[in-house]
């Protein structure tokens, strides 16, 4: 029985949400600070933002260090280094570990924001 692949969009679909939900982020957070520079409201929105960011970049540092922990080391044959057969599903699986972080944030500010507008 031949082994089922994941499809090759499931890897990616982090990224794409990422590049999705961000720009609407980003304006609604310049947005805020445009119109009230100094409320108290904006300062904790600047926080947040900064402390998002990097909680995502620890995440994705931890994945990262995981799944390439994980990935198979090539084998020596008379003609040089040899790929494991699979190594192109796992690193494509590995960066989709990495993004994972940052586009459950994104997702979630994308909703936070929706709310309160």
């Amino acid at each position: 029985m031949p082994r089922r692949r994941p499809s090759p969009a499931a890897w990616w679909t982090p990224w794409v949400e990422i590049g999705l939900g961000a720009p609407e982020v980003i304006a609604r957070r310049l947005d805020l600070m445009a119109r009230r520079p100094l409320a108290p409201q904006t300062w904790a929105e600047s926080q947040r933002m900064v402390l998002e960011k990097m909680a995502a970049a620890g995440a994705a540092w931890w994945a990262l260090w995981r799944g390439a922990a994980s990935m198979p080391w090539p084998t020596w044959t008379t003609h040089g280094p040899r790929p494991p057969r699979d190594a192109a599903r796992r690193a494509a699986s590995v960066a989709s570990r990495v993004a994972k972080p940052a586009s459950r944030r994104v997702r979630a500010n994308v909703a936070r924001l929706r709310r309160k507008a």
